[in-house]
Order: C-alpha cells, then sequence, then structure tokens
C-alpha cells in the first residue's frame, strides 16, 4: 500500500533500469577507469624520470650521465603523451605540503587498467579498505592529537588506505593550525617510512613511530643508554629510540593521546560512518565531527577551571 500496486519498494537506479542505460553507464565507467590508468601510468614514468635525473648528478662517468638524462627525457616524453603534465595536479601528489596523499589508479605498462579494475558507482572517490571484520568501502580518516587535553589539533581524509605517507602532512596542517610545531609526535607502525625521522626533524619535530608490532607495555627489547650507533639503518636507528628510557616514555603516552578520542567520537557519539560522498564532502564532515569533539572538550575544562576553588 505505502509504495502502490506492484511495488516492492526497492526501484533500481533510473540509469540502471533500461538495458541500454545500463550499457551507457558501464561504458562511462570503463572510460573513467582508462583515464585514471593514463594519469597514472603519466605519474609513474614522470617519477621513474626524475630518479634517474637524480642519479645522473651523483654519476661521476659522464657517458652514464648522458644514457640516464636520455632515458629520463624518453620517459617525460611518453608521459606528457599520455597527460598533459598540468593534469597530475588533482591527483593530490606533490601539492601542498598539508595536502595528504590519495590513491593512485592501478596502472599496467601499456598504461591501461588491469583486469580485476574496480570502480564503485554510488562514489567512485572513496576506496576499499581493511578492517577487522573484513573490507569496506571507505575513507581513511586522520587525527593529531594534543597530549594535555586530547583537543584535536588537525583532521584530514584520504582515499588511500595506507597511513605511511600521512603523518608528514599531519604535522604540517599542525604547524600551519597553531603557528607552531610540537616538540615530539608518536604513532603506530602503520606510519612507519624510512625518511620519516629525518623529514620531522627538518620541520622541527623528534618523531617516533613504531617500526612493527610492539609489546604490550614496552618494546621488549633493553634499555638502551645514550645517542644509536652510525651504522644503523633508519629502521634499526627507530627501534633503537624506542628502547630508550626516553623513546619508552614517549611512546608509551601514544595510546592515551589519539586512541581515546577515537573511542570518544566512534563509541560516546556514535559516529561510525559518513552520510556524503566524494572527498570534499566528506572532510567538511570529518572537520565537523572534530570541531564538535573540540567544543566539547573546550567546554568540559572550562567548567573545571569555573568549579575550581580560588587561590
Amino acid at each position: 500500500a505505502h509504495y502502490s500496486a506492484g511495488e516492492r519498494g526497492e526501484p533500481l537506479p533510473e540509469e540502471l533500469r533500461r538495458r541500454e542505460s545500463r550499457l551507457a553507464r558501464i561504458q562511462q565507467a570503463k572510460a573513467q577507469l582508462e583515464a585514471e590508468a593514463k594519469l597514472a601510468r603519466a605519474q609513474a614514468l614522470r617519477e621513474q624520470a626524475e630518479r634517474m635525473e637524480a642519479t645522473a648528478l651523483s654519476e661521476p662517468r659522464e657517458s652514464m650521465q648522458r644514457r640516464l638524462r636520455t632515458k629520463a627525457a624518453k620517459r617525460r616524453a611518453q608521459a606528457d603523451e599520455l597527460a598533459p603534465p598540468s593534469h597530475d595536479d588533482d591527483e593530490g601528489d606533490g601539492g601542498s605540503p598539508t595536502e595528504l596523499p590519495r590513491k593512485r589508479a592501478a596502472s599496467t605498462p601499456q598504461a591501461l587498467p588491469p583486469k580485476k579494475a574496480q570502480r564503485n558507482f554510488t562514489d567512485p572517490e572513496s576506496a576499499i579498505m581493511g578492517t577487522g571484520n573484513g573490507f569496506v568501502q571507505a575513507y581513511n580518516a586522520q587525527l593529531a592529537v594534543d597530549e594535555a587535553y586530547q583537543v584535536i589539533v588537525a583532521a584530514g581524509i584520504t582515499n588511500q588506505p595506507a597511513d605511511s605517507a600521512n603523518l608528514l602532512p599531519m604535522l604540517q596542517r599542525v604547524n600551519s593550525n597553531l603557528e607552531a610545531t610540537p616538540q615530539y609526535a608518536s604513532a603506530d607502525s602503520g606510519y612507519w617510512q624510512p625518511t620519516l625521522e629525518c623529514a620531522a626533524h627538518a620541520i622541527g619535530t623528534d618523531a617516533l613511530v613504531a617500526t612493527g608490532r610492539m609489546r604490550h607495555g614496552g618494546v621488549g627489547a633493553p634499555q638502551r643508554e645514550g645517542p644509536p650507533p652510525l651504522c644503523l639503518t633508519p629502521r634499526e636507528r627507530m627501534h633503537w629510540r624506542l628502547n630508550t628510557p626516553e623513546g619508552r616514555t614517549i611512546y608509551a603516552r601514544r595510546k592515551a593521546v589519539v586512541e581515546p578520542v577515537n573511542g570518544q567520537i566512534k563509541h560516546a557519539r556514535g559516529f561510525r560512518r559518513f552520510s556524503f560522498r566524494g572527498l570534499v564532502a566528506v572532510e567538511a564532515e570529518w572537520y565537523l565531527v572534530a570541531l564538535c569533539h573540540n567544543l566539547l572538550k573546550l567546554m568540559h575544562f572550562g567548567n573545571e577551571a569555573a568549579d575550581a576553588p580560588a587561590t
């Protein structure tokens, strides 16, 4: 009675009701996958060219320098043929230092999408991400939290499932929002990158990031004193630092800084699903969630200060 006679309340979207419109929709999705694959291949070729040019600068043999520069020029020409350089600016890589990296489309050496490439009809900008309960179509939400008051000092959204490239842009966002750089930053092993420690030092932050799964209550190795030996790899150096008394103390606070905020947002306020589609709209919604969290924190600490006895 509610949906009228012969209707079950499950009508297909208008573009899928007829064979012709379904075929047109599929062809449109195929064309979009092919365009994304071209952009991804062009970006990969330009990155190869940059690495070759960097190698040529340190190569002592002139013949090898010329060979590398010739190969780099060919890679750039191939990339320009696939997509003009300006198009790559929309991919979220290599732009502002505060911009979180976005997921890059898969592409074959022939600049074609892989046979198993997929495109989501509901929200093409979202991505398949793994969770403890399987895989979901989702976005990757990022937070940077102040240790003293659990106030969110930076937030962001990306469609890239991996966290590893997000810590440095988030630190840049903290600096942009507060006009100050945190002295220390801690993050779990998902954020580990070999170049992270030096990059964080360059902006004035001492980053302590786990290089693997940590044991409860510590990293499990004996505590070490003094600076790490010069012969260590970046991973070994970070592991060494995490086993010093200072490193243990700072990293042990990580679960008491950002994890409670995640719990308050998900469990206390019940926010587990975005209501909008597309990176821009989803990020705006995430900013609203962070703003509400901060207002509640400020109200809580404001009430505590008002109730404190006069001195």
